[in-house]
């Protein structure tokens, strides 16, 4: 709330005759700019339709009628702010979008600034320039405790302290109404004395979540023990893992930004993004840009909204699967005005400028249709190339869906095996397992090493169809990208089967 009313008046101050403020929270906005009146020592006053008068704030008097409103505002003539609710919907009226721009240089002479609150920016191309836009932030942890004190006098209960902080940080990312819901749930469900129901604050933020039609809150089984090979890679994000702390912080360090994962089907990059969340404990939040482009609302305005509650949440992990087929062809340097470049713009700007602790994982295979904005540097900490893994990669994959499957690694020919499904994927080599197991199921009997055989050669690998298409992928991240996986022939090397340095005499 206090950064809400700090951004009016700051605002104000800065001669905007009119603050476009993004926000569901009507009762929280018009709070702001109450808070934001007193500190400037100038009025405020509210019209919203239908219902005017209807919140006991000092109220225009126009009655339902947009064009009252703003003839009653350019009669005013001592310094003021005027709060109008969902104007957006009148300002397609052409005599009113009209009268709108002949009062703007009568509000810049008064000192007077008119705060549209909609949930939604639909700025006529005609008032873009003498329009300010913020977007109010949700409930921030001090807000959030606050509800959740009044909730707990509410229902005449007291909880510890370590308690409250955890209900306060299952909260994040929701609106005040939202978490007051919450919270109120979750103690009714408990009934007023249960210490452990966490779980129903969560799984109300789920379904609240779920609303946003373009996010996913994501639960993760995955470690980096999941992921065979990609040594490179889980260096680099462990050496991160301390990145989100407050001695972070304190030691001069910035929040990691995030990674952008390009290549080869099925080789761990989805699951890369579920093991990094695991790692970091954070939670984690899928983006579906191919949503955001069929969702009912514009993609800047569905794209806009997701970072909002992403950031709410933060610090978090931003799941961006397959990104360049929410941004195929999009350039922000063409010239061109359409949904898709406005959207692309805003992604490619906040993640230059962002510090919030919201860590940023894109996915991408077709990597000839990434925007070239997308891959300089500054946008991403690093753009990794995963490749179909090789020998020693595939021994550790086998490794790992043997032993997940409750087997033994040690009792088959792992290296003989990695050996015969050379240019298959992570993911190949997994469905090699589980149709092994199938079979030795069937038979009744428990799996063996042909089984294994037999299903990797019954297997054609993606390689064989699109041979083309993986060498020109790879030519392409020889130049651009970080390689995930440390070189074969370093590992041959460096291994057991190296010879060994020559003793001195």
């Amino acid at each position: 709330m206090k950064k809400a009313a700090e951004e009016i008046v700051t605002h104000y101050r800065s001669r905007y005759p009119v603050l476009w403020m993004i926000t569901y929270e009507e009762a929280r906005a018009v709070e702001a700019v109450d808070a934001a009146s007193q500190e400037l020592k100038v009025p405020f006053a509210l019209w919203s339709g239908p219902g005017w008068g209807a919140t006991g704030a000092p109220t225009l008097h126009a009655g339902e009628d947009p064009m009252a409103a703003i003839e009653e505002i350019s009669k005013s003539g001592a310094p003021a702010i005027f709060v109008l609710k969902d104007f957006h919907a009148y300002l397609e009226e052409p005599r009113l979008l009209r009268r709108l721009r002949d009062l703007i240089p009568l509000l810049l002479s008064r000192g007077q600034m008119i705060v549209i609150l909609s949930p939604v920016l639909r700025i006529p191309v005609e008032l873009e320039k003498d329009v300010a836009v913020f977007d109010m932030p949700l409930p921030g942890d001090e807000e959030l405790l606050n509800i959740f004190n009044s909730v707990m006098v509410e229902r005449q209960v007291i909880f510890p302290e370590e308690f409250v902080h955890m209900a306060i940080r299952a909260a994040r990312g929701l609106t005040a109404d939202e978490a007051h819901r919450a919270f109120l749930k979750a103690l009714v469900r408990g009934g007023d004395a249960e210490l452990d129901d966490i779980d129903a604050i969560v799984e109300e933020k789920r379904k609240i979540i779920r609303r946003y039609e373009v996010l996913e809150f994501v639960d993760s089984d995955d470690s980096m023990e999941s992921i065979g090979g990609l040594a490179e890679l889980k260096r680099f994000l462990r050496l991160r893992e301390k990145a989100f702390s407050e001695d972070a912080r304190r030691f001069g360090l910035p929040a990691p930004k995030g990674l952008l994962l390009c290549g080869v089907q099925g080789c761990g990059k989805s699951l890369t993004a579920r093991a990094v969340a695991r790692l970091w404990r954070l939670p984690l939040i899928r983006l579906d840009l191919g949503s955001i482009f069929s969702a009912n609302i514009t993609p800047e305005e569905g794209l806009r909204r997701a970072i909002k509650v992403a950031v709410s949440l933060a610090p978090t992990v931003l799941w961006i699967d397959e990104i360049e087929k929410g941004f195929i062809g999009v350039s922000a340097n063409t010239g061109t005005d359409n949904a898709a470049t406005r959207a692309f713009g805003m992604f490619i700007t906040w993640m230059q400028e962002k510090k919030d602790p919201v860590f940023v994982i894109a996915t991408a295979n077709e990597v000839a249709n990434l925007p070239p904005e997308l891959l300089r540097k500054g946008r991403f900490d690093e753009i990794f190339f995963i490749d179909l893994p090789d020998v020693h990669e595939r021994e550790d994959i086998l490794r790992v869906h043997i032993r997940t499957r409750g087997r033994e690694p040690g009792a088959y020919d792992l290296r003989l095996l990695s050996d015969l499904t050379e240019h298959f994927s992570g993911a190949e080599i997994e469905q090699v397992v589980v149709a092994a197991l199938f079979r030795a199921f069937n038979e009744g009997r428990d799996l063996v090493g042909e089984d294994l055989s037999k299903s990797i050669k019954e297997t054609v690998p993606l390689y064989q169809t699109y041979e083309d298409k993986i060498k020109g992928l790879r030519e392409w991240a020889s130049t651009r990208t970080r390689m995930a996986s440390v070189q074969s022939r370093v590992l041959d090397y460096f291994g057991a089967d190296a010879p060994k340095p020559a003793k001195k005499k």
